[in-house]
């Protein structure tokens, strides 16, 4: 900006592998469809005899709808495992080998909306082809489980437990629920289950010997490569040695169930004198964008501008975006500030200068980090004041409005904006933002909130901490270059950032809009805030 200026499952599936000769199971109840998001598409193919299936089968592969075509794309697939043909016993000393069994096949179809999917999903039905005409005729369906849609929801656990010969299992097996954590409890209760499947054991073969039993096991996946965020890690395979335990060599293939991440909580206290030092990223802007998010779903940034209309959005921790809005830019979209735990975004259109309550608009944030839905902000205190800045906790908007901090909750969906509590500082900051700051926001890590000294001006680095209760703590002064025109805290992604209105700040990585420099407008996040925990 220089001397031009003039004024951040869980996807919730699960794979059914039946045994190839064993009974079918009964079908589970169908569960409750969560929120709109990503569909999850399942694909099935024939698999040859070979290294994934000695006698042949079907590959089950799956993954998100990322371009909502309706189809599972090559680029698209996440994953595969495999429902393999069972091996032909050996004759027996008296009697002839019998015929072959007929093959298991699946056939998917989109579900659309209704009673079965509240949102639309996928039908996976299967059966046995006795026509052996390779296609899944109506009459050789035996059972159907639906895949539906739905976005970010309490964890889906599973339980399995051995199944004893008898009605679901002619000879025994094991015993698949499946449901939603509703009540968190890290449990699968008796009413959480919504599904029940059966992997039944094969049956004795009539003269040959007995055949092998298929093995699943579900354990616990701690956050890292497989699952960012954590979540569960599914193995499958044949017990070989038949001791009723999936052994490490019998694995065949493994499939993981990821946590979605929701965004962090305080853990620990902040070190007030480090917080704002040498930034981990900075990204950089032609003049004159104002303070935005990095959505964690998306992994976008993504910030507005007060010379022109819409906003940036690029993926984050890569270099040549665009150095002007190209997103919505029939709309004004200046200083952004988002509460991740309800989807909720807060812009304001008054350029650097305070927003008066009148010119707030609530808006949302998709998987896909597309803002929308904006509406005037509806204050529930009747507030006709103005923000002078901006900021925001997991699920709340905070105004300050020139000496005290509104608390107000969001709720997803609504323009609504609820009043909890006013917090009054015991002193003000040099510069309250009357007239104008650039940047236009304030930061709130749970546990202290922090104001720049030079909201206007490139001479200082210099921020005050004030207590969860207003009383000043403490100012300090940020290491590294540049300045800090305002402070904000990301919950989606647990970083503290500044934004710099005259384009020195920078850090250990730069990324710079196409044809462009770092000289102009940045905004610098730190790295992971070591006194956050991730939460989902």
């Amino acid at each position: 900006m220089g001397t031009k200026r003039t004024t951040f499952v869980a996807m919730a599936a699960w794979l059914l592998a039946a045994g190839c000769s064993g009974s079918e199971g009964s079908v589970g109840a169908p569960g409750e469809a969560g929120a709109d998001g990503l569909s999850t598409l399942v694909a099935a193919y024939p698999e040859a005899a070979g290294e994934n299936c000695a006698e042949g089968g079907q590959r089950i592969a799956f993954g998100r709808d990322l371009n909502a075509d309706g189809e599972l794309a090559e680029e698209e697939i996440e994953g595969s495992t495999y429902v393999c043909n069972g091996t032909s016993g050996e004759d027996g000393e008296s009697g002839a080998r019998g015929e072959d069994g007929a093959t298991s096949l699946i056939a998917t179809s989109e579900e659309p909306p209704g009673g079965f999917c509240e949102f639309g999903g996928l039908r996976v039905d299967y059966g046995v082809d006795t026509s052996a005409d390779g296609e899944l005729d109506p009459d050789e369906i035996t059972g159907t489980d639906y895949v539906c849609n739905g976005s970010d929801a309490p964890e889906t656990l599973f339980e399995i437990n051995d199944e004893p010969a008898g009605q679901n299992c002619a000879a025994g097996g094991q015993r698949v629920d499946a449901g939603r954590d509703l009540n968190r409890n890290s449990a699968l209760d008796e009413a959480e289950i919504e599904s029940t499947s059966f992997l039944c054991n094969g049956v004795h073969g009539d003269p040959g010997a007995d055949g092998l039993n298929a093995g699943v096991l579900l354990t616990d996946e701690p956050a890292g490569v497989n699952c960012e965020w954590g979540g569960q890690r599914m193995d499958v395979g044949i017990d070989q040695n038949a001791n009723g335990t999936l052994d490490e060599a019998e694995i065949e293939d493994t499939v993981y169930f990821c946590d979605n991440h929701q965004g962090v909580t305080l853990s620990t206290q902040p070190d007030l004198a480090t917080v704002f030092n040498s930034p981990d990223h900075c990204y950089f802007y032609a003049n004159n964008l104002m303070s935005g998010i990095w959505h964690r779903e998306s992994n976008r940034i993504i910030r507005g501008h007060f010379d022109s209309p819409g906003y940036n959005s690029h993926l984050a921790e890569t270099e040549g975006h665009s150095p002007w809005p190209a997103n919505d830019t029939d709309a004004t979209y200046n200083r952004l500030v988002h509460a991740p735990m309800t989807d909720v975004v807060v812009r304001s259109v008054n350029a650097q200068y305070p927003a008066q309550a009148d010119s707030i608009l609530v808006g949302s944030i998709d998987a896909r980090g597309q803002l929308g839905g904006f509406e005037p902000a509806v204050f529930s205190d009747g507030f006709s004041g103005n923000c002078n800045l901006f900021s925001a906790s997991p699920s709340e908007f905070l105004c300050f409005d020139g000496t005290r901090i509104r608390h107000y909750e969001t709720t997803r969906g609504s323009a609504e904006l609820t009043f909890v509590k006013n917090v009054a500082l015991s002193s003000l900051p040099g510069n309250v933002c009357e007239t104008h700051c650039y940047g236009g926001t304030f930061a709130w890590d749970g546990a202290y909130y922090y104001f720049a000294s030079a909201g206007s001006s490139n001479v200082s680095r210099g921020y005050l901490a004030y207590d969860a209760t207003g009383v000043l703590d403490s100012t300090h002064t940020a290491s590294g270059n540049g300045t800090i025109n305002a402070t904000y805290f990301d919950w989606s992604v647990g970083r503290y950032a500044i934004y710099d209105g005259f384009g020195v700040r920078s850090g250990v990585s730069n990324y710079s809009w196409v044809g462009g420099g770092t000289d102009e407008d940045s905004q610098c996040y730190s790295a992971p805030s070591p006194y956050h925990a991730n939460t989902h």
